[in-house]
């Protein structure tokens, strides 16, 4: 998958997921201790994803890392083995 349409698809994700929670784009940059245009960047897929920037929002949002390192591999394009691998290592990790 090209950088530009993993951008796009973890952008997706992550409007998804904080429209599903009914929260504003100001609210998940303050949870996240991000600024509203880094947000709304991500969201739109026109700032390259970096795993910073994605782990801060997801951990602004609540999103379990294991659930975070599944769907962010999958979007990046690696086969559902590789990623249910990746899983139970990250599950396995001391916070």
């Amino acid at each position: 998958m090209a950088r530009e349409s993993v951008n796009h698809a973890v952008g997706a994700y992550l409007r998804d997921l904080r429209e599903d929670m009914d929260l504003t784009m100001d609210q998940v940059a303050a949870a996240s201790d991000l600024s509203w245009s880094t947000v709304q960047r991500c969201e739109t897929g026109t700032r390259e994803v970096t795993v910073d920037v994605v782990g801060k929002i997801l951990r602004g949002l609540g999103v379990p890392l294991t659930d975070a390192a599944w769907v962010l591999m999958r979007l990046g394009g690696y086969p559902e083995s590789k990623c249910d691998k990746v899983q139970q290592a990250v599950a396995r990790m001391k916070p």
